[in-house]
């Protein structure tokens, strides 16, 4: 008589998906954040060669207008800024940026993304 044994694999619970859902978009978060910052450090040193290009600009407007899509879309599920800043500060690390430089960096993208709600909400 053969047994055979049967393998069962049970689907993910709903909490389970939910904060792997939650895992995922602040990592996204945490991507346009640090793709934002690395951008605001290449505008710095074009102003410093005397200008920011206009790629350089349509660039920081369009992650700008992502954080604000997804500040919209995450609103009441945590603290926003705390994730973009902890993610973002994060993977500028990865990418060999100092501490330091990272945190101003990011500071000040969170900075002109609350000058954008501000103003869309005027």
């Amino acid at each position: 008589m053969n047994h055979i044994s049967a393998v069962t694999t049970s689907a993910p619970s709903s909490l389970t998906a939910t904060a792997n859902l939650a895992s995922l978009i602040e990592h996204y978060i945490g991507l346009q954040v640090a793709g934002a910052a690395a951008v605001f450090l290449l505008a710095v040193v074009e102003h410093g060669d005397g200008g920011v290009s206009p790629q350089t600009q349509e660039q920081s407007g369009r992650l700008i207008s992502e954080l604000y899509r997804l500040q919209r879309y995450t609103a009441g599920q945590f603290d926003f800024a705390a994730v973009a800043r902890r993610q973002g500060v994060a993977l500028l690390r990865e990418g060999d940026i100092d501490l330091a430089t990272a945190e101003r960096a990011v500071d000040q993208v969170l900075k002109i993304l609350a000058c954008v709600v501000k103003s869309r909400l005027s």
